[in-house]
């Protein structure tokens, strides 16, 4: 079996709040590499797809050295990630 080298080299790149939620799994709850990956993958992939609140489009504010047009760009990028606006 030749999981732990992949293990390893996964848990060597992590930083920050990642490799705290590592460190805080369960001792021996992972069993396999493949898991590891899915266990990942539920608790970050899900985060990208948290959609923003409306007070962060009404705090957006146009910077005195900035374009309307490049104001209007970022109040577009921002605006498509609320829901249900």
């Amino acid at each position: 079996m030749e999981e732990p080298i992949p293990r390893q080299v996964f848990s060597t790149s992590l930083k920050g709040a990642v490799l705290n939620w590592y460190t805080r799994l369960p001792l021996n709850w992972i069993d396999s590499f493949t898991m590891l990956i899915e266990k990942f993958g539920a608790q970050y992939t899900t985060c990208k797809s948290h959609h923003l609140m409306l007070v962060v489009l009404l705090n957006l504010k146009q910077e005195e050295d900035k374009s309307l047009c490049s104001f209007m760009e970022c109040f577009s990028t921002v605006s498509v990630k609320i829901k249900d606006l």
